[in-house]
C-alpha cells in the first residue's frame, strides 16, 4: 500500500509525528502560505551580486573581486587536481583516464546526462530542466510548497527530474576542462548553472520542493567552482550564479530537515551542502552563518546516524555509502576551515569505510539491503553504481592516510586521486583469485564472523565464501522510510560475485505494486508465513507495525560458524515466530535451520532470490549455474511444502532483481512453499560447485525425542549438525536448544555446541552440553544440562 495521495495516508503520517514536529511543519507553513501567493520573478528582478556578496555591513564586492577570490581558493577541497598533468598520468594507471571523461562530456553535450550510475537521460538540447524524463510533461512553476511530488499526476517519479537538477554532469565538464585545458567544457558547465537559473525562479517548480536536491545541486556547483575556476565563465554568469547559490543556501537553512520521525540522510545532505558553500564561497554575505550552522548539524548528524561499527541507522547500505560521500565532502570543508572537529568526523568515516570493506567481502560490493535509488553526492569517477561503496571506502581510507582494502581495484582509486595529492595507484592490486576452501581473508580482516550488534547485521564465510545476515530494526526513526521488511534474509557470494542476493528497489513514488513487492517480505531470502509482510505498509516511505529482530546467538571454531536469530513479525496475527539459524563450515559449504514455532496449519514460503543470469541446471536436481559456478541445494522439508522456481512473473512480481534505480531484470527465484502444521523446521543445505567438489549431503528429520541430524560429507571428513533438542542417536549430545556439531576425520571429534554460543554482548546464555576440548573418549560421557 505505497500510495501516498490518500487523506488516510496524510493521517497515518501525522500520527508519526511528534508533537514538536507538528509545530515545527505548522509554523513553517503558516510561513510559506504567505509566500506562495506571490509570482515566480526572475532572479535578475530579485536580487543580484551586489545584494549577497561582501561582509555584512560593508561595502559589497564587485564581480572582478568575486572572480580573483574564486581563482586564488582553487583545489582547496580537491587538492589532487592542482597538478593536472601528474592527475592525469594516475588517472591513467588506474584506468579512469581522459577517454572516458571525454566520452561523457561529448554525451553532455548533446543532451544525455548519465543518472543512476547505469544509465543516461536525455535531457535535450538545450535541456528543459523541469521536463520528468520519464513521461515527456513539464513540471508546473507553481511556489514550492504546492508541489505534489508525492502523487503521480501523469508525470512519473520525481527522483528523476531530480536526477538531472542534481548536476553531477557539471563536475565531469570540469573534470574535462581541467584535463584537457580546453576551456570549453568549463564554459559549458557555466552556461548551464546560467541556463539553470533562468529556468527557476527563486522558490517555484519541483527543483526547489526539496531541500536535500538544493543541496545536492550546490555541491555540485563548489565542485565546478572548485575545478575550474571561472576563468571561462562571464562576467554576468558569475553574478548569477553566485547570488543564485546565496538564495538556494538561505532555502536550505530555512528548511532543513530536521523532522523527529525523518531527520534521516536529508538532514545530512543538506547540511553539507550549506558547509560546502560557506566553505568555496566566504565572500558571500551569508557563508559563515551557513558554514557553522552546516558544519555543527553535519558532524552531529552523521556520528548520530551512523553506528559506532559504520552502519546506517536507516538500515540500507546503499544510503550508507551516499552518507559516506557526504563525509567526505564535510571532511574536506573541516580541514579547509581549520575545525577542530574534523577528527571526530575521521574516526567515524573509518568505521564506515571498515563496515563497507566488510560486508562487500572478496568482491568489495556490499549487497543491496534496504532502498537504493542510486544516489550520489559526487561524480568523480566513470566506473558506474555497481562500484560506488568501493570507491567510497577507498577514498575514504586514503584521505585517512590508511592503506585501502584489499577488495580494492586500481579503478577504484579513481575519485580519491581527486581528493589527495599522493597516491600510489599500485597500492590496489588487480582482483586475485581465492581459494575454494578456508584459509584466505576477507578485506584484510580474519576468516571469523563479524557481528554488527546495534545495526544487526552477521558476516560470516572464508575464503572465496562470504555472507550476510540481516538480523536489525525495519529502518530509523518512526517512520522507518528506507527499510525493507526483510529480517533474517540473507545474501551470498562466492569468488567476489553474489548468488543469493536482494532483490533491490527499483523504483519509488511511481508503480506501488512494484514498490511494495520490491521492499515486501516475499521478494527477500527469507521465510514468510501465510502470505503477509513482517512489518505493515502504509505509505511508499512509511511502516506501522513492524517486525523486532532479536540476535540469540554467534558463535565459531576453526571449522564452523554460526548465528541464530528470530522476529516477532508474525506473533501478532499469525501467533508464529520465525527463528533461523545460519551456519558456515570451513570446508566451504551453508546450512539454513528455519524453526516456526507455533500451533495449528499455516502456509509457509521460503525464497531464495538468485542473481540474473542463473538459469536450473539440466539434470533434476536442486542445482543453478551461471557462467562456470553450480550453486547446489540440499532441502528437508516438513510434510506439505514443495518447490517451484519462478522468473519474471508480473501477476503478482514474483523472479525480478533490480540492480539500479529504474531497472528491473528477471532472475529465478527458487520457492519452497505450501501448508503445514506447526512447530515445523526447514533445512537447507547450499554449496557453490558441491556436487562438483564431491559434497554429500543427508537431512535426517527429528523424530520424537531427538534432534534433526544433518551430515555434510566433504573431502576433509564429515560434519555432522544437530539441530533442535534432545537427545542424539548414541547419546553423545544432549541439549534442549540450539545446536550441537562433530567432525569426524581420522578417528577424532572435532566441532562446537552450545557452550561456545554468546549473545551480542558476549554473554555466555547457555551452560555447555558437551566440552568438546576434552579427548574424544571424554566426551562419550554423559552430562545433564
Amino acid at each position: 500500500m505505497s500510495g501516498s495521495g490518500s487523506a488516510g495516508w496524510a493521517l497515518r503520517r501525522l500520527l508519526a509525528m511528534s508533537p514538536g514536529e507538528v509545530g515545527l511543519r505548522a509554523a513553517r507553513a503558516a510561513r510559506e502560505w504567505r509566500r506562495r501567493g506571490r509570482p515566480a520573478l526572475p532572479q535578475s528582478e530579485m536580487a543580484s551580486l551586489s545584494d549577497v556578496a561582501g561582509p555584512p555591513g560593508e561595502e559589497p564586492l564587485d564581480v572582478q573581486e568575486v572572480r580573483d577570490a574564486i581563482a586564488e581558493d582553487r583545489f582547496s577541497l580537491l587538492p589532487g587536481a592542482e597538478d593536472p598533468a601528474l592527475l592525469l598520468e594516475r588517472l591513467e594507471a588506474a584506468g579512469g583516464g581522459l577517454e572516458s571523461v571525454l566520452t561523457s562530456a561529448a554525451g553532455i553535450a548533446q543532451g544525455r546526462l548519465p543518472a543512476f550510475g547505469w544509465t543516461t537521460i536525455d535531457a535535450g538540447r538545450p535541456i528543459d530542466w523541469n521536463r520528468d524524463p520519464e513521461s515527456g510533461r513539464p513540471w508546473p512553476l507553481d511556489h514550492w510548497t504546492r508541489i505534489d511530488f508525492r502523487g503521480e499526476g501523469g508525470r512519473g517519479d520525481p527522483r528523476y527530474v531530480w536526477e538531472v537538477n542534481r548536476h553531477h554532469h557539471l563536475t565531469t565538464l570540469a573534470r574535462a576542462s581541467l584535463l584537457t585545458g580546453d576551456g570549453d567544457h568549463a564554459a559549458l558547465a557555466w552556461h548551464h548553472m546560467r541556463s539553470w537559473i533562468k529556468a527557476n525562479p527563486p522558490y517555484h517548480g519541483v527543483n526547489w520542493a526539496s531541500a536535500l536536491e538544493v543541496a545536492i545541486r550546490l555541491i555540485s556547483w563548489v565542485l565546478v567552482a572548485d575545478l575550474s575556476g571561472c576563468r571561462d565563465a562571464s562576467d554576468e554568469e558569475v553574478d548569477a550564479v553566485l547570488t543564485s547559490v546565496s538564495l538556494q543556501a538561505d532555502h536550505v537553512s530555512d528548511n532543513l530537515s530536521v523532522y523527529a520521525s525523518s531527520k534521516n540522510n536529508h538532514l545530512i545532505g543538506e547540511a553539507v551542502g550549506l558547509l560546502a558553500v560557506g566553505t568555496k564561497f566566504p565572500m558571500l554575505a551569508g557563508a559563515e552563518r551557513w558554514a557553522r550552522l552546516g558544519s555543527d548539524v553535519a558532524v552531529r548528524e552523521i556520528t548520530g546516524q551512523v553506528t559506532p561499527g559504520g552502519a546506517s541507522r536507516e538500515q540500507t547500505f546503499h544510503y550508507g555509502t551516499f552518507v559516506l560521500e557526504f563525509a567526505l565532502v564535510a571532511l574536506a570543508c573541516l580541514r579547509r576551515r581549520g575545525d577542530g572537529r574534523a577528527p571526530a568526523l575521521e574516526e567515524r568515516i573509518a568505521r564506515m569505510a571498515e563496515f563497507i570493506a566488510a560486508t562487500g567481502g572478496p568482491g568489495g560490493t556490499p549487497p543491496s539491503i534496504g532502498d537504493e535509488d542510486g544516489g550520489r553526492v559526487l561524480e568523480l569517477s566513470d566506473a558506474g553504481v555497481g562500484r560506488q561503496a568501493a570507491r567510497a571506502a577507498a577514498a575514504a581510507a586514503l584521505m585517512l592516510g590508511e592503506r585501502p582494502p584489499d577488495s580494492t581495484t586500481p579503478a577504484d582509486l579513481v575519485p580519491a586521486l581527486w581528493f589527495v595529492r599522493d597516491v600510489d595507484v599500485g597500492s590496489a592490486g588487480s582482483p586475485r583469485r581465492v581459494p575454494d576452501d578456508a584459509g584466505g581473508s576477507r578485506g584484510g580482516r580474519p576468516d571469523v564472523p563479524t557481528w554488527y550488534p546495534e545495526a544487526g547485521y552477521f558476516l560470516g564465510g572464508a575464503g572465496a565464501h562470504h555472507g550476510v545476515v540481516d538480523c536489525g530494526p525495519l529502518g530509523y526513526l518512526s517512520i522507518a522510510a528506507h527499510g525493507h521488511a526483510d529480517c533474517l534474509s540473507a545474501s551470498l557470494a562466492y569468488e567476489r560475485e553474489w548468488y543469493l542476493v536482494d532483490p533491490g528497489t527499483f523504483c519509488y513514488h511511481r508503480e506501488p505494486e512494484w514498490r511494495d513487492h520490491f521492499r515486501g517480505t516475499l521478494a527477500h531470502n527469507t521465510v514468510a508465513v501465510d502470505g503477509a509482510d513482517q512489518s505493515e505498509m502504509l505509505g511508499p516511505f512509511l511502516w506501522g507495525k513492524r517486525a523486532t529482530a532479536h540476535a540469540a546467538c554467534v558463535a565459531h571454531d576453526e571449522l564452523l560458524q554460526c548465528f541464530e536469530g528470530w522476529h516477532d513479525g508474525y506473533a501478532r496475527e499469525q501467533g508464529v515466530i520465525h527463528r533461523r539459524t545460519v551456519v558456515f563450515g570451513a570446508a566451504g559449504y551453508w546450512v539454513f535451520i528455519d524453526r516456526l514455532l507455533g500451533v495449528g496449519n499455516h502456509e509457509v514460503r521460503c525464497t531464495f532470490q538468485f542473481a540474473p543470469g542463473f538459469a536450473p541446471a539440466p539434470g533434476g536436481d536442486l542445482s543453478f549455474r551461471r557462467d562456470g559456478l553450480t550453486v547446489d541445494l540440499w532441502r528437508s522439508l516438513p510434510e506439505g511444502l514443495s518447490e517451484r522456481v519462478l522468473s519474471g512473473e508480473t501477476d503478482p512480481p514474483e523472479g525480478w532483481v533490480s540492480r539500479g534505480f529504474g531497472h528491473r531484470e528477471p532472475a529465478p527465484a527458487l520457492l519452497f512453499e505450501g501448508r503445514c502444521s506447526l512447530p515445523a523446521e526447514c533445512v537447507f543445505v547450499i554449496v557453490p560447485n558441491g556436487r562438483q567438489r564431491g559434497f554429500g549431503v543427508e537431512c535426517a528429520r527429528a523424530v520424537e525425542g531427538s534432534p534433526s541430524i544433518i551430515r555434510v560429507d566433504h573431502h576433509q571428513g564429515t560434519d555432522s549438525l544437530l539441530s533442535g533438542a534432545g537427545r542424539a542417536p548414541g547419546g553423545r549430545f544432549e541439549g534442549r536448544l540450539g545446536l550441537a556439531a562433530e567432525r569426524a576425520r581420522d578417528r577424532q571429534l572435532l566441532g562446537i555446541d552450545v557452550a561456545h554460543w554468546t549473545d551480542a554482548q558476549g554473554a555466555v546464555p547457555f551452560r555447555p552440553v558437551r566440552n568438546l576440548t576434552g579427548s574424544a573418549e571424554s566426551r562419550g560421557e554423559s552430562e545433564d544440562v
